[in-house]
């Protein structure tokens, strides 16, 4: 495995020596700045070609910032913007840092900041460091021996798992429905850990009251197994129902309602999806963090679709209430539409993490385009 190591190169020789040897002992290739000798490239294409060429990247960061470069950041800034959406990242921060320069502290505070899905510690040697250094490595490839990715196979079972249109809750509810495929392939929860109560509780209550709540309060839940797969399920109303579908390896189904406007023709109304697909995945997030912290799963293919509402036009709140009566035709009215997927359709889970809102737009401009078609 090739591991780029980033950090300042003045000032932290030792350091940076410390997590070559734990890469060396462990029989991995470094990567660093000093070693790549006279190229054609300038020094920030060829680090930033580096990251580009290793499996995982390590950042070290104490109280210096380092040279700002044309970008207006610093090459280590810049070699961890490159390495967050495609690299897994490991990140050590000097503790008992007294005074870091405002850049810096910036920087430590956005890596500090972000969610769950990096490797994040602290050191206060490079003895220190090299001991953690080596155990996160070690870390890292037992959660990577696993299966290789199949990006095919991972599309297919998200819309497998979606829910055919003569399961959907009821003919007059309209749901939309996130299926997640994650991979590579691995068993994620033993059978015992999804027979158990504390696992059940666990989603219940978070779906419920936590941080990332999906569920109405007000109403209780019923869970059962189905085909080995933990299934939560909310009634609100007769049509109107939550569920959320986890497989032992780690694929997910959320469903949620999409409740039509009163007094009108049926609508699906576009702030009204984000909001629950925003919900949505913030939800599916925070499963991934709880069932996997070591990140065995690291992409995740998600299709979405609306079902139930093949009668219904897509409109801003904005355009329904100026045009309540009015109902595009469609040439598949009475027909549940297509999943839509991202292209490619997988995505690394740490981008999909990190770039939560970017992807939530996407997948309004696809469903809108879908729904808006004639």
């Amino acid at each position: 495995m090739n591991i780029f190591i980033s950090s300042l190169i003045s000032g932290f020789e030792d350091k940076r020596k410390a997590v070559k040897d734990a890469v060396c002992v462990l029989g991995h290739k470094p990567l660093m700045a000093e070693d790549f000798g006279a190229r054609a490239n300038s020094p920030q294409i060829t680090c930033l070609n580096g990251v580009r060429e290793s499996d995982a990247v390590i950042l070290i960061l104490g109280s210096r910032y380092g040279a700002i470069q044309q970008s207006g950041l610093s090459a280590t800034h810049e070699e961890v913007i490159e390495a967050r959406n495609t690299k897994p990242l490991i990140i050590f921060i000097e503790s008992e840092i007294s005074e870091a320069e405002p850049e810096q502290d910036k920087l430590i505070k956005e890596v500090s900041t972000w969610e769950k899905g990096f490797f994040r510690g602290e050191f206060s040697s490079a003895e220190d460091l090299k001991a953690k250094a080596l155990k996160a490595i070690h870390d890292l490839v037992l959660a990577r021996a696993v299966a290789p990715l199949d990006p095919v196979g991972l599309k297919t079972r998200a819309v497998e798992n979606l829910p055919r249109s003569n399961q959907t809750f009821s003919q007059s509810a309209i749901n939309l429905d996130i299926s997640i495929a994650a991979g590579p392939d691995s068993t994620i929860i033993r059978p015992a850990q999804m027979d158990s109560k504390e696992l059940e509780d666990k989603l219940s209550k978070e779906a419920l009251f936590g941080r990332h709540a999906i569920f109405d309060k007000q109403f209780g839940t019923n869970v059962s197994l189905e085909n080995g797969a933990l299934c939560i399920c909310q009634t609100l109303s007769r049509d109107l129902k939550n569920l959320v579908k986890l497989h032992s390896n780690g694929d997910l189904l959320i469903s949620l309602p999409l409740a039509s406007p009163s007094g009108g023709l049926p609508a699906i109304i576009e702030e009204q999806v984000t909001e629950q697909l925003s919900k949505a995945i913030d939800y599916a997030l925070w499963i991934y963090s709880d069932i996997d912290p070591t990140q065995r799963l690291t992409h995740l293919v998600p299709a979405l679709s609306i079902s139930g509402g093949s009668s219904a036009s897509w409109k801003t709140q904005a355009e329904y209430l100026a045009s309540s009566n009015t109902m595009y035709s469609s040439f598949s009215m009475g027909q549940d539409k297509a999943p839509v997927f991202l292209n490619p359709a997988h995505v690394g889970r740490q981008a999909f993490t990190l770039d939560k809102l970017l992807y939530v737009e996407d997948f309004i401009a696809l469903l809108r385009r879908q729904w808006k078609s004639k």
